[in-house]
């Protein structure tokens, strides 16, 4: 019978032992994957925006006032960082919401978003004159409250009164970054 407690006794504190270790390095593992993530995050944007760079671009994409609002609302909210650039790179969530402007008009939504010639040219590896970063990140934004404005906040009140839709839709704000 002590045999017997002695070797319960052995193999329970054996399991504790061996079973444990493994969970020990795993987190060592996922504090340092953190530690990473946080050096990546902190890296400096390869965009600068300020005020002066919004007015430029609005003054030379000038379809695109109506938005101007929205837009620096957004960046002001961020501290003028970049939204749609990684490393050097476009994210991809950037690609997505391109993506999802392109078919729109499948949805059932008949608007063009302006200056999509000069969009479809970022997104055109074979494209050569394509606009700059900041064009680039500026326009990514317009197209973000383009797709926003229009997807979110529905038809205009005149075309639901013509359709025969009287439920009167929500109104759309802009989520807080």
């Amino acid at each position: 019978m002590r045999n017997f407690i002695y070797s319960s006794l052995i193999i329970a504190v054996s399991f504790f032992v061996f079973s444990f270790k493994p969970l020990e390095t795993n987190e060592i593992k996922s504090k340092r994957t953190f530690e990473n993530s946080v050096i990546i995050k902190n890296k400096v944007s390869p965009v600068t925006l300020d005020s002066v760079a919004l007015n430029q671009f609005f003054k030379k994409y000038s379809k695109l006032k109506k938005y101007k609002n929205d837009v620096s609302d957004i960046y002001k909210k961020r501290g003028f960082k970049s939204i749609w650039y990684g490393e050097k790179n476009i994210t991809e969530f950037g690609h997505l919401l391109y993506q999802k402007v392109n078919v729109l008009k499948d949805q059932g939504i008949e608007k063009v978003m302006p200056y999509k010639d000069d969009i479809d040219a970022i997104f055109n590896e074979s494209s050569t004159e394509k606009p700059s970063q900041t064009e680039t990140e500026l326009l990514l934004t317009n197209m973000y409250v383009f797709y926003a404005s229009n997807v979110y906040s529905g038809v205009d009140p005149a075309t639901l009164k013509k359709i025969g839709w009287f439920c009167q839709p929500r109104p759309f704000r802009m989520p807080e970054y």
